[in-house]
């Protein structure tokens, strides 16, 4: 006979199922890539290496991996450095195309485009594309700053003045606006927040990395002639930036660059696996992370696919 349930509840009213919908691109993930799944960063460089100085360009091969913090990439940049280069004669360039015209605009879910939720996809997504913004606020008005991960060529405010108020919106206390080449807060901060830590969505997930990139570089005691730079199309030594031609020039004025692309990466770097990749999206209910795996059942299936068909 038919069972009656104990209790229900508005049952044929609709709703909306919000981030359980995480769930399916997790399973799918586990059914096609397998739990012990792992996302490789490879990197390779043109040109020549002579002593400790790369006389080229180094190519940062992007893998969609959903959990590239700014720690791991500093780890990344670390084995370059290990592998023997300490100084770049040529741009660093990231070859994000795993994923292509992925962006979306952060505003178009609820106008709401500074939370880090709202991030965009990318095929090299750093930090989640999320900048974090301690406060320590102090008895004299104002609270001094600090910013995980630092970012290069950018202005950040190295304080803020404080105001009595609540810190109940604190996503929105500090009414940051994105500028060319600053962050700019437009109003006070409320001093019930006290010592916080607040994450805001850059509004370019490829630039967002790049900035990032190149102060790490720096900050390794490692040096660059060139630019960080970002494309979406696969890395060939005649398929560069056309735009930045003349700056390429100025930093690899050899000409070696022109060599082709190292035939091995110099470092091959793992990610966390996807259990544990997916464990983190459940437990933090992240959503770029959720969109990168499944982008990446997309990418790798059909790739793995194309690859066991004989001709």
């Amino acid at each position: 006979r038919q069972s009656v349930p104990l209790v229900s509840h508005n049952p044929n009213i609709s709703r909306t199922p919000a981030s359980t919908m995480k769930l399916i691109p997790g399973f799918i993930a586990l059914d096609t890539l397998g739990a012990d799944f792992v996302w490789f960063t490879r990197v390779y460089h043109t040109g020549l290496i002579i002593g400790d100085r790369l006389h080229g360009d180094l190519v940062i091969q992007g893998s969609g991996d959903p959990k590239m913090t700014h720690e791991r990439l500093e780890q990344l940049l670390y084995r370059v450095q290990k592998s023997g280069i300490h100084h770049i004669n040529g741009d660093i360039i990231v070859d994000s195309s795993i994923f292509k015209n992925v962006s979306k605009d952060p505003a178009a879910f609820d106008n709401a485009p500074l939370r880090p939720y709202n991030a965009s996809p990318d095929g090299f997504l750093v930090n989640f594309n999320s900048l974090g913004i301690y406060t320590y606020p102090s008895n004299n008005g104002q609270a001094p700053l600090k910013y995980l991960p630092p970012l290069a060529n950018y202005q950040l405010p190295t304080s803020i003045n404080t105001r009595t108020g609540s810190c109940s919106q604190a996503g929105s206390s500090l009414a940051p606006q994105w500028q060319k080449d600053q962050l700019v807060f437009n109003t006070s901060l409320p001093d019930s927040c006290g010592e916080h830590v607040f994450y805001i969505n850059y509004p370019d997930a490829k630039d967002f990395a790049t900035r990032i990139i190149a102060q790490k570089w720096q900050a390794l005691g490692n040096t660059l002639t060139g630019q960080v730079l970002n494309q979406e199309e696969p890395y060939l030594s005649d398929n560069r930036p056309s735009v930045n031609t003349q700056t390429r020039r100025k930093g690899s004025s050899t000409g070696w660059s022109s060599l082709p692309l190292s035939s091995l990466p110099i470092v091959s770097y793992p990610s966390y696996n996807l259990t544990q990749q997916i464990y983190d999206i459940n437990h933090f209910s992240n959503n770029v992370m959720t969109e990168q795996v499944a982008l990446s059942i997309g990418s790798y299936v059909s790739h793995s696919a194309n690859n066991s068909t004989v001709g």
